[in-house]
């Protein structure tokens, strides 16, 4: 979910596995959700996502269930200036941080080059030497 053009994310859901058979595992689904929201001033700066694992409703049957979803929301105001708002989601991203050069694999790859070259270079020569000296 995006709020104000911050990431969420959290669980909807979770899996007990209770036997290694698929056909044993227990699906259920959470209903209560709790947001943190963060505040400085008129301006949302950060949003946590927590579940509540005490509500929770199994639908591990194929059959319709009634489910009531609930929600809190609690509002704290933080000193965090608007521009910082999403440095935490820059910091925890999965990409890397900095360009990492793998050397030895470039170097690994161009030794090759050079040595199956020097080896189909010794092949022509030895096939086309005979029609050289023609």
């Amino acid at each position: 979910m995006y709020y104000d053009d911050l990431p969420i994310w959290g669980f909807i859901g979770k899996v007990d596995k209770e036997g290694k058979d698929p056909s044993d595992f227990k699906y259920y689904l959470f209903k209560h959700i709790h947001f943190d929201i963060f505040y400085n001033k008129d301006r949302v700066i950060e949003i946590n996502v927590r579940t509540d694992p005490n509500a929770l409703v199994d639908v591990t049957e194929d059959k319709e269930v009634d489910v009531e979803f609930l929600y809190t929301v609690k509002w704290k105001e933080t000193n965090t200036p608007f521009d910082k708002r999403m440095d935490k989601y820059s910091q925890s991203s999965s990409l890397p941080h900095h360009l990492e050069i793998h050397w030895f694999s470039i170097i690994n790859s161009c030794v090759t080059v050079l040595l199956l070259t020097g080896f189909l270079a010794t092949i022509l020569m030895r096939v086309l030497k005979n029609d050289f000296v023609k």
